[in-house]
């Protein structure tokens, strides 16, 4: 099966650069990019 790609954006206004979704994130999924 092929992968899947989608892009979340996160609102700036309330992200607060924690990197908590990063790390809890049952996929591992997420990466860092700069804001």
């Amino acid at each position: 099966m092929a992968a899947r790609h989608a892009t979340v954006t996160l609102d700036v206004r309330w992200c607060k650069a924690c990197g908590i979704c990063i790390e809890f994130c049952p996929q591992h999924v997420f990466g860092a990019e700069p804001l």
